[in-house]
This record gives structure tokens, C-alpha cells and sequence, in this order.
């Protein structure tokens, strides 16, 4: 009897973690670019929007005006040479974190950012040819009615190009195109010459 029970007491606690597994994919964020489909910079501000979804089938919360405040934590990743770039951030409330919205199934809510071109590059040629990766990451909480202040821990990405960039990746005689579709900049930067 005390084998059975114990069986029975193991399945019950991977049921339950693999549930609250489930439920931090159930809420998701998402990232696009601001009326621009083709995350093209080509002035000093790319407005980007940022969504908050629940998956999930049951009513989350989460802590979205401290995410407002604060904006995400940004990785700028240039795609041809590796190079990182931080972007900004601002300092959250605290009282933030324990003021929680309420998202019910299948609804969302919006974060407005705007990433800056000196944070792609200072250099407005190398701008103009830019291929960069974007990953917007949040410090919040969220959870359910009963078990509110979990981690939020789900970030979104992005790729940015610059304006000559998307005109070279969709000419045909282009060639030497790496992995992931990055070109050598040495190609991108010859062209601006």
C-alpha cells in the first residue's frame, strides 16, 4: 500500500509541474514593427510594438504597467559580424509589481518601444546596411487569480535591416549569402562606396 502510494504521489507532482510548464508558454510575447512589415529603419526611430497574449484558458495576470515603465530589456545582435548592442531601458516602480492586470483567454494587450538607429550603429552607411536581431526581453510577474508573482520568462525577437540591405536581399544576382540569410558586410559595405 505505501508503494502505491508513493507511485501515486510521483505522477501527481509531474502532472503538476509539467502543467505549470504549460501554462508560462500559454502566455506570450510577440514583436512587430510599427506599421512597417518589413522592419526597415530608415530614419533615426523604428517604432516597434510589442504584444502580450494569453494562450491559455483561463484568466492570467501580469504586472503590464511595470512592463510599460520600464520597457523591455533589448539585445541588438548585428547578423553579419556577432557584435552585441544594448538598448535602453528605464527604471520601474516597485509598487508596479504588485499592481497586476487581468487578460482573459485568447485577449491581449500592446507595449510601445522605439529602438534608436545609434543603437543599430553610429556609422549611417553601415546603418543603411544594417542586418540586426532584435530580442526584447521583460522583468515582470504574472500568474493566475490563486498564484499570482511568478517570473514572467518569455522574450520576442526581430529583424531589423536598413534601407540599401532589404534592396540587395531581394536582388537576384546577389550572391554569398551565409547562414541564415546574412550576407558578408564586406559585399553590403562595397555597394555603399
Amino acid at each position: 500500500m505505501r508503494y502505491c502510494s508513493s507511485i501515486v504521489l510521483a505522477l501527481w507532482m509531474t502532472c503538476t509541474s509539467s502543467s505549470a510548464s504549460r501554462d508560462e508558454r500559454s502566455l506570450i510575447i510577440t514583436a512587430e514593427c510599427y506599421k512597417n512589415p518589413s522592419c526597415i529603419i530608415s530614419g533615426r526611430r523604428l517604432p516597434i510594438t510589442l504584444t502580450v497574449t494569453n494562450q491559455s484558458r483561463e484568466n492570467l495576470f501580469i504586472t503590464i504597467d511595470y512592463m510599460r515603465a520600464t520597457g523591455p530589456y533589448t539585445t541588438i545582435t548585428d547578423n553579419d559580424t556577432g557584435e552585441v548592442h544594448y538598448g535602453h531601458t528605464s527604471l520601474g516602480i516597485d509598487q508596479l509589481l504588485a499592481e497586476y492586470t487581468m487578460l482573459s483567454p485568447g485577449s491581449s494587450t500592446k507595449i510601445n518601444y522605439i529602438i534608436y538607429d545609434h543603437e543599430i550603429t553610429e556609422d549611417p552607411v553601415k546603418r543603411q546596411c544594417a542586418s540586426v536581431t532584435a530580442e526584447f526581453d521583460f522583468y515582470a510577474r504574472w500568474g493566475t487569480e490563486e498564484k499570482k508573482g511568478l517570473a514572467f520568462d518569455n522574450k520576442a525577437s526581430l529583424v531589423i535591416r536598413g534601407a540599401r540591405r532589404e534592396g540587395f536581399e531581394r536582388d537576384a544576382k546577389v550572391a554569398e549569402i551565409g547562414p541564415a540569410g546574412a550576407f558578408r558586410i564586406s559585399r553590403c559595405e562595397a555597394s555603399n562606396k
